[in-house]
């Protein structure tokens, strides 16, 4: 179960989407409450734009990436590239 979904945006204008998830014993990490944050970002390296992905663990954050264009069929990824600054969309 998600609550608690919240949208912003980062010091860049790129959106930051925000919710609890309510896991199950199956789940990562066990069973309870997990805060999960989906924002863009850059790859430090080459500055490729990426599709970032945060768990907030007792054990600390866990991040995981995928870069921009390796995301095209992701519906999430289609929804914040048309909400990101210089989008025809916004």
């Amino acid at each position: 179960m998600i609550r608690d979904l919240t949208l912003g945006k980062d010091e860049a204008g790129f959106p930051i989407v925000s919710w609890t998830e309510l896991r199950g014993f199956s789940g990562c990490g066990g069973p309870g409450p997990v805060q999960m944050q989906c924002r863009i970002g850059k790859e430090p390296l080459s500055g490729a734009l990426m599709l970032l992905s945060r768990r907030l663990s007792p054990e600390g954050p866990v991040d995981e990436g995928k870069l921009w264009h390796g995301c095209r069929a992701s519906a999430s990824a289609r929804r914040m590239r048309a909400t990101a600054p210089g989008s025809s969309r916004t």
